[in-house]
């Protein structure tokens, strides 16, 4: 399983689609991603399906899971993924949510839980069986290094569960070679690809190196 895609690329909040969508087409020709993880500000429902479909639609062309970040103030969303032809959700708003995802999208469609902030809250998740659970807060700013409770977090799932974890680094990609060297399945980055001093291509590149030092076992 060594040469599995494992980058879980986050779009910027806000962004504008004229701009960002080149960019992510010319990104996504490096290799590496699993998925692309649609998370934004916008809440007006026309954009928010617009800008998704746009997005979707460079992700398929690279053979890349789309994926909407569910948001419960879009009454929408639902439709949305339907509409844009999204690959997947991610719900990070409690237990009812991802079980109310669930039944609406499984298993036509992924379903990832998120905002699993201890040992109890992931378990409680991971009995109901998404396709994979997400360590990190994703309404927080990119912190400069991954967070302790992640990194722990992240190791202590993907150690005992057959379920993927997804864990978010923070803007040093270096950090990809501590969280890989313990096993976890996948790498999710946000500003520490957008912001690459070198461009995106540049930090992809350096997760999939990181990344390659240390090839899941097989059976994983």
């Amino acid at each position: 399983m060594s040469d599995i895609n494992r980058i879980y690329l986050i779009t910027p909040s806000s962004l504008d689609p004229d701009v960002f969508c080149p960019l992510l087409d010319k990104t996504l020709d490096t290799g590496g991603v699993a998925a692309v993880l649609i998370s934004l500000d916008e809440r007006d429902a026309s954009r928010r399906q617009s800008i998704s479909e746009r997005i979707s639609g460079i992700c398929h062309k690279h053979g890349v899971a789309a994926i909407l970040h569910l948001d419960p103030e879009c009454t929408d969303d639902s439709r949305i993924a339907g509409r844009a032809r999204l690959d997947g959700v991610h719900s990070g708003t409690g237990e009812a949510d991802l079980e109310n995802a669930l039944d609406s999208f499984a298993p036509q469609k992924m379903v990832g839980a998120g905002n699993l902030r201890d040992r109890h809250t992931a378990m409680t998740a991971g009995e109901l069986d998404p396709d994979y659970v997400f360590f990190g807060l994703l309404e927080r700013p990119d912190d400069e290094t991954l967070h302790d409770k992640t990194f722990d977090l992240a190791v202590w799932w993907a150690q005992m569960f057959e379920i993927p974890a997804v864990a978010f680094i923070g803007l040093d990609l270096a950090d990809t070679d501590r969280l890989a060297a313990e096993g976890v399945e996948f790498i999710a980055a946000r500003e520490a690809v957008w912001s690459h001093p070198d461009g995106p291509e540049s930090a992809l590149k350096i997760i999939q190196s990181h990344l390659a030092s240390h090839p899941l076992e097989m059976g994983r």
